[in-house]
C-alpha cells in the first residue's frame, strides 16, 4: 500500500516566506520533524488544498458597509452597484438614514458625488454622527470637473480613522452652468471606471 502523502504549503527561503509544493511520506516528515526544519500539518494532502481555501476566504470574508449620497444623475450608486453585484456589502444612503450603528464592520465606505470641490455635506454629517473612532474606512468618489476630499478626510483625521485607500472616477455633470453647455464629463462613469471600482475595493479585502 503507497505511505501516505503530506504536503508543506509555505517554505521560508531565508527572504520571506514563499508558497510552494512539496510532498512527503508519513517517515519523511517523522525525519523533518525531528530535524526541527518542518511543522507537519494535521491533515492529508488530499484534504489540505480545500483548508487552505478556506483559511484564504476567512481572510477576506471582512464585513463591509459603504455609506452613500448619489443624487444627482446617480454616478456613484452605479459605482456601488458595480461592487455590490459581486459582493456583500451593506448599503446606507445618508440622505435617507441619519443614524446607524457601524462597530460590527470591518470596513467601511464613503461614496459621493463631489459638490462645490467636497463630498455631500449628508454625508459628512452621518460620518460625524455615527462612525466610531479608529475604524477601517475607504474613499469613493464621482466629479464633472475634479475631486474633492479635504472635508472628509478633516473628519476622518478627527475621528482617528484608518483610510485604506480612494478612488475617483468622472461622472456626468450637469450641474449649474454645465447644463447650458450639455453637461460634461459625457457617458462617464464607463465600464472600464466601474470595473476598476471592484478591482480597487477587492484589493481592500486581501
Amino acid at each position: 500500500m503507497m505511505d501516505q502523502l503530506y504536503e508543506l504549503g509555505v517554505v521560508s527561503n531565508g527572504e520571506g516566506a514563499q508558497e510552494r509544493q512539496i510532498l512527503m511520506t508519513e517517515e519523511q516528515w517523522e525525519i523533518m520533524w525531528e530535524s526541527k526544519k518542518f511543522k507537519k500539518p494535521s491533515v492529508p494532502t488530499e484534504n489540505i488544498d480545500e483548508e487552505i481555501k478556506m483559511e484564504r476566504y476567512a481572510e477576506k470574508d471582512k464585513k463591509a458597509a459603504i455609506i452613500y449620497t448619489s443624487t444627482h444623475h446617480g454616478n456613484t450608486k452605479k459605482l456601488i452597484d458595480a461592487i455590490v453585484a459581486k459582493h456583500e456589502v451593506t448599503l446606507i444612503d445618508a440622505t435617507k438614514e441619519t443614524k446607524a450603528d457601524l462597530n460590527e464592520f470591518d470596513i467601511i465606505g464613503i461614496a459621493s458625488g463631489i459638490y462645490f470641490g467636497n463630498f455631500h455635506k449628508s454625508i459628512i454629517s452621518f460620518v460625524e454622527d455615527n462612525l466610531p473612532d479608529e475604524k477601517k474606512v475607504f474613499l469613493m468618489s464621482t466629479y464633472g470637473n475634479a475631486t474633492g476630499e479635504k472635508e472628509i478626510r478633516s473628519v476622518l483625521k478627527a475621528k482617528k480613522a484608518e483610510i485604506a485607500g480612494s478612488y475617483g472616477c468622472k461622472g456626468y455633470d450637469t450641474f449649474g452652468p454645465f447644463k447650458l453647455v450639455g453637461g460634461i464629463a459625457k457617458g462617464h462613469p464607463t465600464e472600464e471606471e466601474l470595473q476598476g471600482t471592484v478591482n480597487f475595493f477587492e484589493g481592500l479585502l486581501t
